[in-house]
């Protein structure tokens, strides 16, 4: 199961945007089948039907056109746009003026 959360980005119902979006959250699944045979050593598994859902959150803007098209029943084409980071590098702060880093090393 895969799940994404987030403040940035966009969500569209159709070509129309969201507007006031505060949130929002995605979440994909996939069945595990199970294939282990008698003779196999390990478990072994392949991938079945898979299914996904997600939920935004907004402040309620009567004038939009995209949050009017989202009504209970309606057929709605979601497009969403993921800002992606990379992982964080941690930093080292430099040495002040006369100061010294020590560094240990395990053995």
């Amino acid at each position: 199961m895969a799940t994404h959360k987030g403040s940035e980005g966009t969500i569209k119902v159709g070509s129309n945007a969201v507007a006031e979006l505060l949130s929002y959250s995605i979440t994909e699944n996939v069945d595990l089948i199970e294939t282990t045979n008698i003779t196999d050593a390990a478990r072994l598994y392949t991938t079945g039907k898979t299914s996904w859902g997600g939920e935004i959150a907004t402040n309620w803007d009567e004038g939009d056109t995209a949050q009017s098209a989202l009504t209970i029943g309606a057929s709605v084409t979601l497009s969403f746009t993921l800002k992606v980071l990379p992982p964080a590098t941690p930093i080292i702060p430099a040495p002040r003026q006369g100061q010294s880093i020590e560094r240990c090393q395990e053995n």
